[in-house]
Parts: structure tokens; sequence; C-alpha cells
């Protein structure tokens, strides 16, 4: 007996995991762009990145050194006259430009500023192959203090089905919404509730009274009728009330 129940308990494990997983993935396959239900579908690129970083939505879903950003929409033209202009300045941290369908670019200027300066510094970075997803990448370093509003294409040859994409580098590969997920829950950490604008374990205990007053009666009173019933059938058994039960509960 100790035996199976130490067996049934283990097996709860991936179970549970499976059932964490596949309930993760459903949320953001069905769910679609929580910034965007939030704030609305015409809220501005800087207030949906906003929301995304502070909840984490920044980051790849599963896994990856790279996510895309808002600052730049993902698959859209490149300009005419070369120079992209984010949809906000690009704060501190690793970015990179990912062009798709060009031939052979040479560089990309970017327009470093810092806060309280008469000038601006500009940086030229040429451009990689990318190993995976094939294009052409530029990568560079934004140092604390600055921001990028302007990046200037140098030599590439636009086409009509040309495009860019601007994403931002994460801490690790592992820096991902999944793994941050699952270390906030072995923390009991529930999250904040972006419908209530408070902590999800503060929703659920000022609602945890009135459910358990619903819950717990008729708990009770079903757990007492389907006893009654069950006796009905057993004494009557093959008879009227038997087979009535058994339709009723079927």
């Amino acid at each position: 007996m100790m035996r199976y129940a130490l067996r049934r308990m283990l097996e709860l494990i991936p179970t549970s995991a499976g059932v964490l997983l596949l309930t993760f993935l459903l949320f953001h396959a069905v769910g679609g762009s929580p910034a965007e239900v939030a704030l609305g579908q015409h809220a501005n690129a800087a207030s949906l990145a906003a929301f995304d970083a502070r909840y984490g939505y920044d980051k790849p879903l599963l896994a990856g050194r790279w996510a895309p950003s808002r600052a730049w929409t993902e698959g859209a033209p490149l300009p005419a006259d070369g120079r992209l202009v984010p949809a906000f300045a690009l704060p501190p941290g690793c970015w990179r430009l990912v062009l798709q369908r060009v031939d052979s670019p040479v560089a990309v200027t970017i327009r470093l500023i810092q806060p309280g300066a008469t000038t601006t510094n500009d940086i030229r970075v040429p451009f990689h192959p990318r190993a995976v997803g094939g294009g052409w990448a530029a990568t560079w370093e934004i140092p604390e203090g600055c921001s990028v509003s302007a990046i200037d294409l140098n030599g590439v040859a636009r086409s009509a089905t040309a495009s860019a994409r601007i994403d931002r580098r994460m801490a690790h590969v592992f820096d991902s919404q999944l793994i941050h997920y699952l270390t906030a829950l072995a923390r009991g950490d529930l999250g904040e509730s972006t419908a209530y604008g408070m902590r999800v374990a503060d929703v659920l205990r000022s609602g945890v009274g009135p459910s358990l007053a619903l819950t717990l009666p008729i708990l009770a009173g079903g757990t007492l009728l389907a006893l009654m019933l069950a006796m009905a059938a057993a004494v009557w058994r093959e008879a009227g009330p038997d087979r009535a039960v058994r339709l009723i509960s079927t």
C-alpha cells in the first residue's frame, strides 16, 4: 500500500509539469498580446513596450538569446531614405538590426544620444550574414546614459520585399518567460493581475471567503444526496429506483 501511494505521488510530478507547460503555452497561443488586451490595440509602441518590460513579456517564450522589440514592426519594409526611426528611443543594452531579402549590405550607422550633450556620437557597425534564419545582422551596444533614436543604413540595396527587425539581447539563453514563470511559481509568487492592478495572491485572498461560502455547502449537500441515492439504488437493485439513479447520474 505504501509503495502504491508513493508511486502515485511521484506520478504527480510529470503530470503537474505537463499541465503547467500546456497551460502556459495555451495562454500565449490563444490569449494574444497581453499588452494590447490591457492597453487596447490603439496604444502606441512605447506604452506597449513598457508594459511588456514590466511583466516580462519582452523576453523569448521558451528560450533564446534574442527577442524582437516593438521599436520596429517585424516585417515592415525598409524606408526609402535609408533611415530607420524606431518607435521609441532604444535604451542601454545590446541590440541587433536584422535585414531580410537584401543583397550584401555594407554597414549601419548608429546615432548615440546622451542627455544634455550638444552633439551625437555616430558608430558605424558592419553587417554579417546570420547563421540561423538567413538575412544580415548588425549588432551594437548602447552604453549607460545613452539612447538611439535613428539608424542609418549604408550601402543597402533596398527592394520591394526587403524588411527589417530590431532585436534586444537577453542576459542568457534561459532568460525567458517560461523560466521566469516557473521560478516565480516556485517562490509562491503568482504574479500581478493586469485586470485588477493588484497581486494575484491578494485577488485570491479577497475572493476565497465568498467562494468557500458557496462551494462548501454545495459540496456537502451534493455528497449527502449522492450517498442517499446510492443507498436507495443498492436497496432496490435492478429495480425502478436503481435504474432511475443510474440514468440521472449518466
